[in-house]
């Protein structure tokens, strides 16, 4: 080998070496992606286990010099693995909550791997206390709102609950990948309450998800008119631009090109309509959405969620896809196509003004013909929506608007 080729070739190597280092320093927002993209430790725990899954600590970042694990149950479907795995599904919970053994086990009813896991350094109880014991490799607790207390007070970004939060749940999906019986190419999210901000912002940070869900929680919520939207209004300019950049979902969701579905409530005390929307506008990949009028905070709808699911990953049927909403007079109008005939379509509408917790609303038929459902406005109507329901009843909603 010639001297000029030798050279050549340790110009490569060191161009290899250079890209690997910047590739393992990459970042986004406070995240280094190669931190969150390995594939995490994982032990066995004989702690609060449940039949049918598996109890395990994985581990999390760094907190204080030492390295966090995260409690999970994990289990998969029964039966024959497929030839190139079964697909996965990371579980994110809410405020207050823990890992749900049962929440795993219904995934896995349905042909999912699935992980959930306790984001607040406890312990699951299974006796149905909500006192839950801590344990020795936790990070931080979550304090505040999008850790105004640690801003406010200058702590570094390595003791934000948040901070630890979102590396729990993407080295869960790390460590879902890392198993031979699971298919590395079709694990989604999904996440309820807090969990599904956390979800809105996990989704914009690892690229790797095919798909993402959540129940209520979601960006935006500095615009909001909740409780969550006046806590970012009582920050300095400064701490504002700071919690924004660092955790607040509408800086991330714009990098999600995969499908998503919301499920919510148009009066949720938390997480108002106006924010779930401009969540669900700020991706660059389809978002379905499922607006429930009288639903519950944080509830699940039965069906949908696995009926989407499978729509991505499995190949089957989507749900009922929304176009643009039309006025023609005082009649405003929305098609949807289906690979089932709709058979039901109604209006939901609020003549209320005010805070969007405390507005009422209705829910009366809509005229439904070949896939188009319109309805003329009641007088005085001040935000509105159409929902469809197809012969297998699958629902699916319009975006809303506000006049």
């Amino acid at each position: 080998m010639t001297s000029k080729i030798k050279s050549a070739f340790g110009v490569i190597a060191l161009l290899l070496i250079c890209g690997a280092t910047l590739n393992a320093q990459e970042t986004i927002g406070p995240w280094n992606k190669g931190d969150l993209f390995a594939t995490p430790k994982y032990y066995p725990s004989d702690q609060s286990t449940a039949p049918g899954v598996k109890s395990i600590l994985y581990e999390g970042l760094n907190y204080h010099g030492k390295t966090t694990r995260f409690y999970a149950y994990y289990g998969v479907p029964m039966g024959h693995t497929p030839a190139k795995g079964w697909p996965g599904v990371v579980l994110v919970h809410g405020g207050g909550g823990t890992a749900s053994a049962n929440w795993v086990k219904e995934w896995n009813e349905h042909g999912y791997a699935a992980i959930s896991m306790d984001l607040e350094g406890r312990i699951p109880n299974l006796k149905g206390s909500k006192k839950r014991s801590s344990h020795s490799w936790s990070g931080p607790h979550r304090a505040s709102n999008f850790e105004e207390t640690p801003i406010n007070q200058g702590q570094s970004v390595d003791q934000h609950w948040f901070y630890h939060a979102i590396g729990g749940v993407v080295r869960a999906d790390s460590l879902l990948r890392s198993f031979p019986e699971v298919d590395k190419e079709r694990i989604g999210i999904e996440g309820y309450s807090w969990g599904g901000v956390l979800t809105s912002v996990s989704v914009g940070v690892d690229s790797r998800f095919k798909f993402g869900i959540t129940h209520t929680g979601c960006g935006f919520l500095h615009e909001g008119d909740s409780y969550l939207g006046q806590s970012f209004k009582r920050r300095s300019p400064e701490k504002l631009k700071q919690s924004l950049a660092l955790y607040e979902a509408s800086t991330y969701l714009p990098n999600v090109t995969f499908p998503m579905l919301r499920t919510s409530s148009p009066t949720d005390m938390h997480f108002p309509l106006a924010c779930e929307q401009k969540s669900a506008l700020a991706t660059n990949g389809p978002t379905y959405l499922w607006i429930k009028v009288g639903w519950g905070h944080a509830s699940r709808p039965k069906k949908e969620p696995f009926i989407f699911a499978d729509s991505v990953v499995k190949g089957g049927h989507p749900l009922p896809t929304r176009g643009e909403l039309v006025q023609k007079g005082q009649a405003w109008s929305v098609t949807f196509t289906s690979p089932f005939p709709l058979k039901l379509a109604e209006l939901c509408y609020t003549t209320d003004d005010g805070l969007s917790k405390d507005r009422k609303w209705h829910t009366v038929p809509a005229q439904l013909q070949s896939g188009k459902a319109s309805a003329e406005l009641p007088a005085g109507t001040t935000v509105f929506f159409f929902n469809v329901t197809d012969s297998d009843g699958r629902m699916s909603s319009s975006l809303s608007r506000e006049l």
